[in-house]
């Protein structure tokens, strides 16, 4: 019987591995497009849970602004000259107050209608910007302001006058409204009708982030991340150019006042405006682009699926965006953090 050709094992065994590479290539890259893809999903899951959770918050605010006659007070809990988070509270009159801006003192308005010009255009156009707080959503949506401290720290009696969500009615100055006596009780009466909160807690992903032996009255709404959502409010308008006490004027684009983070112009070398920018403008906060800026007086802004909003230290936003640190790419670094922000703006008094 005549024997048939032996092929040499060494070429079937090459064979065999090089199928095997391939085979591992191709599982490997489908493994990374899968990862991809998890993570792309993650991160706009993420982001449509931070849009619910602003556009319920601006709802809030148009609720509460429609029960109270007036928008949330901004809280002075940061910047200069605002004082620190341990002076957010005071007593007036027996009463005791949280510390805002008002809209009737020339002092405060002034604050709130100035931009920073501080931070610099190219890289870093936020800097210096306090026209937000961390704590009025939660003491004026949520009514989370528990507790009065005295002057060794110890809590004396709720603020707002209800223990947990809920609150007796604010005035613009910060003063909430709570009955006689309450305020030289227990707390435990009640007297009257609070208001409930104009925000349902872990609905949409917002909660509360309590107190901390550091921060004693510093209760914060904050994202699923933990990370605070932003509350902005400014004026809008210069004075005449022959009063400097008349009445505020909206005549150009560079009347308003919008905080850089919420809304700023695009560079027009043809027609130079003071305030504008060259910092990259996603195309939702361009003045020119977008008109609802143009009436804007408030704003809610989360930091978006990366946690940052683009305004912290360069080295913070860096490992929020696994990148490494380099200031050579700060503009390109804090414009990629911004980016994802969620901003959702309104009008009102």
């Amino acid at each position: 019987m005549a024997l048939g050709t032996v092929q040499p094992r060494g070429d079937a065994r090459a064979f065999t591995i090089i199928e095997l590479i391939v085979s591992i290539a191709i599982i490997a890259l489908l493994l990374g497009i899968a990862v991809f893809g998890v993570r792309t999903l993650q991160k706009s899951a993420r982001g449509t849970v931070a849009q619910t959770m602003v556009n319920q918050i601006a709802t809030g605010i148009d609720r509460f602004e429609d029960s109270v006659g007036f928008l949330p007070p901004l809280v002075k809990d940061r910047g200069d000259p605002v004082p620190a988070v341990t002076t957010l509270t005071l007593v007036r009159g027996g009463r005791n107050v949280v510390r805002v801006y008002e809209p009737d003192v020339p002092a405060d308005v002034q604050i709130l209608n100035d931009l920073v010009l501080t931070g610099n255009v190219n890289n870093n156009p936020f800097e210096g910007e306090f026209r937000y707080s961390d704590a009025s959503l939660a003491f004026f949506l949520v009514g989370a302001l528990d507790y009065r401290y005295t002057d060794n720290g110890q809590p004396e009696v709720v603020i707002d006058g209800v223990k947990g969500p809920g609150m007796y009615k604010p005035t613009r100055d910060g003063e909430f409204g709570v009955p006689r006596e309450l305020v030289n009780s227990n707390g435990e009466r009640r007297v009257g009708t609070p208001l409930e909160s104009f925000v349902n807690i872990g609905s949409g992903g917002a909660k509360l982030a309590y107190a901390t032996a550091n921060e004693p009255r510093s209760v914060k709404l904050v994202d699923a991340g933990g990370v605070p959502i932003r509350y902005y409010r400014w004026i809008n308008g210069n004075p005449p150019a022959n009063n400097a006490n008349g009445p505020l004027q909206v005549q150009s684009l560079d009347d308003l006042k919008v905080p850089r983070m919420v809304g700023r112009f695009t560079v027009d070398v043809a027609n130079p405006v003071l305030n504008q920018t060259t910092f990259p403008t996603p195309l939702d906060r361009d003045i020119r682009q977008n008109a609802a800026l143009k009436s804007a007086t408030w704003a809610v802004v989360a930091a978006g699926p990366n946690g940052v909003f683009g305004d912290e230290p360069l080295q913070d936003v860096a490992k929020a965006l696994g990148r490494s640190y380099d200031v050579s790419e700060e503009p390109k670094l804090r414009a990629e953090a911004e980016q994802d922000n969620i901003v959702k703006v309104g009008d009102g008094q």
